[in-house]
């Protein structure tokens, strides 16, 4: 990449992309984050894109697009990640970005018909990470990433569990997902499996927890690198998709990068290049039982299939769309 194919990243605030754009350590690919850390802040911002998009734009927005050394040239490039502050303001962007190429990413489900409308009306080219979103909408498609490189060390600590699992509970789909938490924590007890169940809620969640199987309700977001320590100190992650998603979540980037065993409710994740039966457990999908699985010695996957996983990957992808 040349000093003038820059990209700029258009966050959604996430810590996680933050870390990513360090990581990948490439002075041409530039974070814009509209949120910063502070907290007043994003209050603000959201208050006044909400009240004078138009504003937020003209006053905020663009200058600081600028001030990151955009100069609207057509070797120049835009990714906006899929929020509600940047769809807001994407129709002043496109009367007034004329050379740059601009392109959105959806890095969640699609969750509003609105927001597929509105980009159905803007010159711009959509790409997702889920294959059913990329289906319905007619959008462009590449698999989630994750910002660990395949050759990075991993240094695993003393193993303390068979298996972990952390999830938020969503409106609409507690129930379900509390059901085949329950079901799996039944199956590991009757097999004397051990694992950590970390649920974010402010309801009061009904499963038990046990001497094998430690449920642990938190009313906030754990560190992220809290979360790979559990990771790290496990024999397997649980991933439990919402309905109707495809896509990878984290949970299943985090099994393929740390080398961990992967339990999952996605069926299409046999589609992936990396899915092999001895580290991915489909549930209902098996005849074999949990524990069972969770024994079964690994197997390697090469790193020319986990670097398709990456964060340079995708950023290398998006830089030579249009």
């Amino acid at each position: 990449m040349s000093a003038n194919n820059k990209i700029y990243i258009m966050s959604s605030g996430s810590v996680l992309i933050s870390d990513a754009v360090q990581k990948l350590n490439d002075k041409n690919v530039i974070l814009i984050n509209p949120y910063g850390k502070n907290v007043f802040t994003r209050l603000i911002r959201k208050l006044i894109v909400r009240i004078s998009p138009r504003l937020c734009f003209k006053y905020l927005e663009i200058k600081a697009l600028k001030k990151k050394g955009f100069n609207d040239l057509s070797s120049e490039k835009i990714i906006f990640f899929d929020s509600p502050y940047w769809f807001s303001l994407l129709p002043y962007y496109n009367k007034n970005i004329t050379q740059a190429s601009v392109n959105i990413w959806f890095w969640n489900p699609l969750k509003r018909a609105s927001d597929a409308v509105l980009l159905n009306e803007l010159p711009y080219k959509v790409f997702t990470f889920d294959l059913g979103d990329s289906v319905n909408q007619k959008w462009g498609y590449h698999p989630q990433f994750y910002w660990k490189n395949s050759n990075d060390n991993i240094i695993n600590p003393k193993i303390e569990r068979d298996l972990f699992y952390i999830g938020r509970e969503k409106k609409g789909e507690s129930n379900s997902r509390q059901v085949m938490l329950e079901n799996i924590m039944k199956q590991l007890e009757a097999d004397f499996c051990t694992s950590l169940i970390i649920i974010i809620s402010n309801s009061k969640i009904s499963l038990p927890s046990t001497s094998l199987n430690k449920l642990v309700q938190l009313d906030d977001n754990m560190s992220y690198s809290n979360v790979v320590d559990n990771i790290l100190t496990s024999k397997a992650i649980l991933e439990i998709n919402a309905p109707g998603q495809v896509g990878l979540t984290l949970r299943a980037l985090e099994a393929l990068f740390y080398n961990k065993k992967l339990i999952t409710n996605n069926v299409m994740i046999k589609e992936y290049d990396f899915y092999k039966e001895e580290n991915i457990y489909i549930v209902g999908h098996e005849e074999r039982s949990i524990c069972d699985f969770i024994k079964i010695h690994p197997v390697n996957i090469a790193a020319d299939v986990k670097n398709k996983y990456t964060f340079k990957h995708w950023v290398e992808f998006m830089g030579k769309q249009k």
